[in-house]
């Protein structure tokens, strides 16, 4: 979904209240939930993008107990992607993520 939303309109189309011309691009919001061996607020936030933040911590229900996350959220932008830059970088202190949507469980967790 995410990718049918970021690719290039071809045609103009309605957004919600704003038009996409053709060629523009729509960058929606995406979500991680990351975790790992001592991943705190203050570890992940040093691994990101600018384009990218720490939302809050939750926990997650896993087989093997209540495990921490922390969730992490931005916008793709000029090649600062989710897919291809934050989740490689986290995985790069030892850190698993995870991309996410709003329905998650977690995302009830975190201040409104």
């Amino acid at each position: 979904m995410v990718e049918a939303l970021n690719r290039q309109c071809e045609s103009d189309t309605v957004v919600g209240l704003r038009l996409l011309h053709k060629g523009e691009r729509m960058n929606v919001k995406r979500y991680a939930m990351v975790r790992g061996l001592g991943a705190t607020s203050e570890l992940v936030a040093r691994y990101l993008p600018s384009n990218y933040e720490v939302i809050g911590t939750g926990t997650v229900a896993e087989p093997w107990g209540e495990e921490s996350v922390v969730v992490i959220g931005g916008r793709d932008s000029h090649g600062w992607t989710l897919d291809s830059y934050v989740i490689p970088r986290l995985g790069s202190g030892c850190m698993q993520a995870d991309e996410i949507d709003l329905s998650h469980p977690v995302m009830m967790q975190l201040p409104a």
